[in-house]
């Protein structure tokens, strides 16, 4: 019993010494006061490791600040709720976040070196593309100059930016940005993490730039970089100043963006370079880049050239490149090169074609070039453009019930089918396009739309129409109808002795019919009809599918934008304007008073010039009656 007590006599003096101890470093410290837990717990710390100790005393002298700013005390805070000085719920930027970033970067190995950005990341960016991405995001964030953009295996897109206010304004565009195709509305996340680089010193940006400012030909608009790291600034100060380097190749980048944006040519040879994270952010800052010089790298795939995509490039070397090794043919070597660069004429220093009608598909904001629509022969356009007039000619009569009977003779007895489907699309900026009437509800039930499957895959069997007198029976019950053949584009998609496959598509109004002055509700359409011949000359439909798609104005707007582009010549149906004219028997004004007539029609209506001329030509230049008709 004795001896217990004397080892618990020990056991308090040695306590007592510890913390009197602990006391007394503090006092010599700060000058007085006592540890508390956080303070007693880093002490411990140093005395296991050393090299924490210069960590700590940082943190000392943040603490020492924050209580020289509060007078000398700590300020305590004791409910969680409480908005905070610097903190995320104060008026002030977080000094909360400074100090996560400030540990981040003391984490890192080799921390003198490193910096913390902030990552992006598009949860199933690949679904979305890395085009629309980028441009969506640039309309919304000012500045925004993304670093090494790339796909994660997950399907997930990410990339780095330095700008902590461009950060945040990312991380707001979250669940803000619309998807045009899918109508999803894109999932962003921006977390602060090591840069996967390190910084450079002030010697070294300095003859960086140095480099570039003497290798550079304003006059001509060029860059000329090859053989980078053996220039005589980089080997005089003994720096390693290679591309292959991200940071080098980061800094380089960057100073293309800030001085020569403009820039037509830039040469890269020589640099052994392998990977092209960092030159993916050429396409955004040196838009103008036609010629493009990649000789004598190591670089191994062409995948590596889809970093560069949305580069106008005509000109490109990759010679001596082991990528030119991989393949055995020259044809497919231009073919791969071509379908990242499109407009690339000139490969390796020897002249390629073209390849015709070449445009930067990856772009969603790019548009293709707009056709009248295609038959492959004149034969065939009188056959088609025959069953389409007198096709819509019953299906628009006055009493559609009535004149509609009469389409049974344009379905094969036995053989036909029709399908119909409806769907409305997005509209950027105003959501979904809704059906302008109550008809929306009778063509939901009868829609066959394969991406709504799991709602009606039960009762398919009442979504088939089959045979002439059941096709003509369904449309007979549809609403009456309106449809602007002026607005008609036909494709003729197959043609065989046997069989033909062709589509119309363009706009119709249905009914109830708007009355003047009040504007028709417009709405979309497509039909793909599947003809065989028959004994007498005529044709016959064996398969008849319907699309309908609800349209805003705007959409209208541009579709009719679209079709004024592609008739250069008449549309597939539409009349010719002269021969209505001259039908009518009127004299055509002259060419001034037709202008005016435009003029003042395009005031009055809203349309467009080429519209208003068009209304003008099939109402025989008469303004009044072209007025009073529905478009």
């Amino acid at each position: 019993m004795e001896a217990v007590k004397a080892t618990a006599a020990i056991t308090r003096i040695y306590l007592n010494a510890y913390f009197r101890a602990m006391y007394r470093n503090k006092n010599n410290r700060d000058g007085g006061g006592r540890q508390n837990a956080k303070q007693i717990s880093m002490n411990r710390f140093k005395e296991i490791d050393a090299d924490l100790g210069s960590r700590f005393d940082d943190l000392y002298e943040e603490e020492e600040q924050e209580r020289n700013n509060a007078g000398g005390e700590t300020p305590r805070y004791l409910n969680r709720n409480q908005p905070r000085p610097g903190g995320r719920n104060g008026n002030q930027q977080g000094s909360y976040e400074q100090k996560k970033n400030l540990q981040l970067v003391k984490g890192a190995a080799g921390s003198a070196m490193k910096e913390f950005v902030s990552k992006v990341k598009v949860s199933n960016g690949k679904k979305y593309g890395q085009r629309f991405i980028l441009k969506a995001l640039i309309g919304h964030v000012e500045d925004l100059k993304p670093i090494m953009p790339n796909f994660a295996d997950n399907g997930d897109f990410e990339f780095f930016v330095r700008e902590a206010d461009v950060a945040q304004a990312i991380r707001m565009c979250s669940r803000r940005i619309k998807h045009v195709a899918s109508g999803e509305r894109l999932n962003i996340t921006v977390h602060n993490v090591v840069a996967p680089w390190a910084k450079l010193k002030k010697e070294e940006k300095d003859a960086i730039v140095e480099v570039v400012d003497s290798r550079a030909d304003r006059q001509n608009r060029a860059l000329e970089l090859s053989g980078f790291a053996t220039h005589e600034a980089f080997v005089s100060r003994d720096l390693m100043m290679n591309m292959t380097k991200n940071n080098v190749f980061l800094a380089v980048v960057e100073l293309i963006e800030a001085k020569y944006s403009d820039i037509i040519a830039l040469s890269l040879k020589n640099n052994r370079i392998k990977y092209l994270e960092m030159a993916s952010m050429l396409p955004y800052f040196a838009k103008n880049l036609k010629v493009l010089d990649l000789s004598d790298n190591q670089i191994e795939s062409i995948a590596e050239l889809e970093k560069l995509k949305g580069l106008h490039l005509t000109t490109l070397f990759l010679e001596n490149n082991p990528v030119c090794e991989s393949y055995s043919k020259a044809s497919d070597y231009l073919r791969e090169v071509q379908a990242i660069f499109p407009r690339v004429t000139r490969l390796d220093g020897n002249e390629c074609p073209a390849l015709p009608g070449a445009f930067d598909d990856d772009n969603e904001f790019v548009e293709p070039p707009a056709r009248p629509g295609f038959y492959g022969d004149a034969g065939l356009r009188s056959i088609v453009e025959t069953f389409i007039i007198e096709y819509f000619k019953s299906y628009d009569g006055d009493e559609p019930t009535a004149s509609r009977k009469t389409l049974v003779h344009a379905y094969d007895d036995s053989n036909s089918q029709f399908t119909m489907c409806v769907e409305n699309l997005y509209e950027e900026g105003t959501g979904k396009s809704r059906w302008p009437n109550e008809n929306f509800a009778f063509h939901i039930r009868i829609s066959h739309n394969i991406k709504q499957i799991d709602k009606w895959g039960k009762n398919r069997h009442s979504r088939l129409f089959h045979g002439a007198m059941d096709v003509a029976a369904q449309l007979c019950k549809m609403p009456a109808t309106r449809h602007l053949q002026e607005s008609f584009i036909v494709d003729v998609v197959m043609a065989t002795s046997s069989l033909l496959v062709f589509t119309v598509q363009g706009l119709f109004e249905e009914a109830p019919f708007a009355v003047s002055p009040n504007l028709p509700q417009l709405n979309f359409f497509s039909r793909t009809f599947t003809v065989t011949p028959k004994e007498n000359g005529s044709i016959c439909v064996i398969s008849d599918e319907l699309y309908l798609s609800a349209m805003t104005y705007s959409r209208v707007e541009r579709y009719r934008i679209q079709l004024g582009k592609a008739n250069a010549a008449p549309t597939a149906v539409a009349a010719a304007p002269a021969a209505a004219a001259a039908a009518a028997g009127g004299a055509e004004p002259d060419a001034a008073t037709r202008a005016a007539m435009v003029e003042a029609f395009c005031r009055d209506s809203g349309m467009l010039p080429d519209w208003s001329t068009k209304c003008l030509l099939e109402a025989n230049w008469d303004f009044n009656v072209s007025g009073l008709r529905e478009y």
